[in-house]
């Protein structure tokens, strides 16, 4: 048989059970509170760690594109240092050759000097026209005898002749040698306009 449970097995009275339903329902309404209000916390961090996330991310795809700039902006650096190698070690050998130009000068001087003292000096004027192949005089005849062929072509093969001078000893292509280039330049327009090419 089933049994009945009766209040009054508990010595309470009915009227003791109306502050006790009180009590537990204000303590339901306080703890229900208390979770709403720790819901409403975890949704505002949960939202506060997305922004802090998005910020994070942003950040750091900012460091990517700023770190891929100064890759590319050091790869630019390392180019033009080599290419200014490249231009100092041309520079360095044409010193080279000119401190070696310039010792022959002086020997060769010091030749005449001799040579003058002891009346040989027209002797030294003819060896120094000869062997001195820099010379604007010998480049000067080179390059009469460089139009005087290219006259004898046809018309285009003529045209590119001169072309292929004029571009071979232009100061552009020539930034070690361009005093001299640009002499030489001078002296190829000089005899282009001398034979009416």
């Amino acid at each position: 048989s089933t049994r009945r449970w009766n209040i009054g097995w508990l010595g309470l009275q009915p009227s003791c059970l109306l502050p006790l339903t009180l009590f537990f329902s204000k303590r339901e309404k306080s703890l229900r509170s208390h979770i709403e209000r720790l819901q409403m916390e975890n949704r505002r961090h949960a939202h506060s760690r997305a922004a802090v996330e998005e910020i994070y991310v942003q950040k750091l795809e900012a460091s990517r594109n700023e770190r891929d700039m100064l890759t590319l902006q050091l790869g630019t650096a390392y180019e033009e240092i080599a290419m200014r190698d490249a231009a100092l070690a041309d520079s360095a050998a044409y010193m080279q050759a000119l401190k070696r130009r310039n010792a022959e000068l002086q020997i060769q001087l010091r030749t005449l000097l001799l040579e003058r003292n002891q009346g040989k000096a027209e002797k030294a004027q003819a060896s120094e026209s000869e062997d001195n192949i820099f010379g604007l005089a010998h480049i000067r005849s080179k390059i009469e005898e460089a139009v005087k062929e290219a006259a004898q072509l046809k018309e285009s093969e003529r045209k590119d002749k001169i072309k292929q001078l004029r571009i071979r000893w232009h100061p552009d292509k020539n930034p070690v040698l361009q005093e001299f280039a640009t002499e030489v330049t001078k002296i190829i327009n000089e005899t282009v306009q001398k034979y009416k090419l």
